[in-house]
C-alpha cells in the first residue's frame, strides 16, 4: 500500500472513531439511541469529507 492509501485509512479509522466516541458519550448523556446514532453517523461522514477533502488539497498544492 502506498502512503496515499495509508494516509486515507487513517483519516477514515480516526473520523470512524470519533463519530462512535461521540455516539456512545449522546447516549450516556441520556439521549436516545436514535439520537446518538444520528448524531455518529452524522459526524463520522462530516468529519471524514472534511478530512478527506483536506488530504486532497494538500496532495494537489504546489
Amino acid at each position: 500500500m502506498n502512503s496515499k492509501g495509508a494516509w486515507i485509512l487513517v483519516i477514515l479509522f480516526a473520523c470512524l472513531s470519533f463519530g462512535l466516541g461521540a455516539g456512545i458519550l449522546t447516549r450516556a448523556l441520556g439521549g436516545d439511541a436514535v439520537a446518538s446514532l444520528t448524531l455518529g453517523s452524522s459526524l463520522w461522514i462530516t468529519s471524514s469529507g472534511v478530512g478527506l477533502l483536506a488530504l486532497q488539497l494538500l496532495w494537489t498544492s504546489p
